[in-house]
């Protein structure tokens, strides 16, 4: 055990990658095909935890690193999982439940319920260990449960991505270009409802409490202390696309997988973008993915036009924030470690 704390330690965004990969690909490969082939229910189980890979990775390399402190009460940390676990649990069973083609009967009801319970395990820890008896999990996590920098990278988390997808939709309608997906109209009534339902969906199950507390909280801040925002956006690229494998290919689409690779490299660097500039943010960046993945879904068709649009922002932040600049310590500092604590991070 000594000799395993000592490699991590060493090699922490290694050690985090590795770890994300063997308990997500290790859910998500056996039962993908069963899933969703299959209509297994009870495969959607692990398959939901296996999303929390990242986030689990990120607190458990963090707590293998820095033990607890001794005598800390778990009375905190006990009711944040407590609470946190009843709300996502009725946040996934009202979700489901509003799906089309999902029957209401007592025993499909049941069912969700069950799953539910079962599946809101997963984000109620990640909430309660930002509550937990080790001070180095509490501050990792900080972010996650308390705002950080101005209110208006808020603002620009939640509509930057959806204006990028329309103004691509425009492009696409005014130059020809190809339109792989149009989402079905929202009526103004039951439209907000089911967005407003869906935010909170991505947001407790996947998105926010499953990936960016590991990709950008855990990783990003980590390899920044290290090489500058574009480089460290450059490394994690790849790895996120590479870790979204298992569920592409054993649930295709119409979005073709080039296609799908690709939006990975402007969306790694408008989030390591929104990240940076709220100072080191977990929420302002998970409600930046949340926001891109409903405006694809549910607001405005996925384009070549949507993905030229992107890049071109993109590289507009590269220019404009000099992005192959390293990032201020003082920024990496109160990002990664509120406490003070300046020692620079391991890749």
């Amino acid at each position: 055990m000594r000799q395993l704390r000592s490699w991590v330690m060493n090699h922490e965004v290694l050690a985090f990658f590795l770890l994300t990969f063997l308990i997500s690909w290790g859910t998500w490969i056996p039962l993908a095909g069963v899933y969703f082939n299959r209509n297994a229910y009870l495969a959607g189980v692990p398959m939901s935890w296996g999303i929390f890979g990242p986030a689990l990775a990120g607190i458990l390399i963090t707590r293998l690193i820095h033990p607890r402190a001794k005598g800390a009460s778990r009375r905190e940390g006990v009711l944040a999982f407590t609470l946190a676990w009843v709300l996502t649990a009725l946040v996934w069973i009202v979700f489901i439940s509003k799906q089309v083609g999902v029957p209401r009967t007592q025993e499909t009801m049941l069912v969700s319920s069950v799953m539910g319970a079962l599946i809101a395990l997963a984000p109620a820890y990640v909430v309660s260990s930002a509550y937990g008896r080790n001070p180095k999990v509490r501050t990792f996590l900080h972010s996650l449960i308390k705002p950080r920098g101005a209110w208006i990278y808020y603002l620009i988390a939640i509509l930057l991505t959806p204006v990028l997808f329309w103004v691509g939709s425009v492009l696409s309608d005014l130059a020809g270009l190809i339109t792989y997906w149009r989402p079905s109209n929202l009526n103004s009534i039951g439209g907000i409802g089911i967005l407003g339902l869906a935010f909170l969906y991505q947001f407790c199950f996947g998105n926010v409490l499953g990936e960016e507390v590991g990709w950008r909280g855990f990783a990003l801040s980590k390899l920044q202390a290290r090489v500058s925002p574009l480089v460290a956006s450059l490394i994690i690229t790849p790895v996120w696309f590479a870790w979204h494998l298992p569920l592409k290919l054993a649930n295709p689409d119409v979005i073709p997988m080039l296609y799908y690779g690709l939006t990975f490299i402007p969306s790694t660097i408008l989030l390591t973008w929104i990240y940076n500039r709220s100072q080191g943010s977990i929420l302002a960046v998970g409600i930046a993915h949340v926001a891109t993945n409903l405006a694809g879904k549910y607001l405005f068709p996925i384009t070549v036009g949507s993905l030229i649009v992107q890049m071109l922002v993109a590289l507009v932040v590269i220019f404009t924030d000099r992005m192959w600049i390293r990032t201020s310590q003082d920024l990496l500092s109160y990002a990664s470690n509120s406490t003070g604590d300046r020692s620079p991070a391991v890749i």
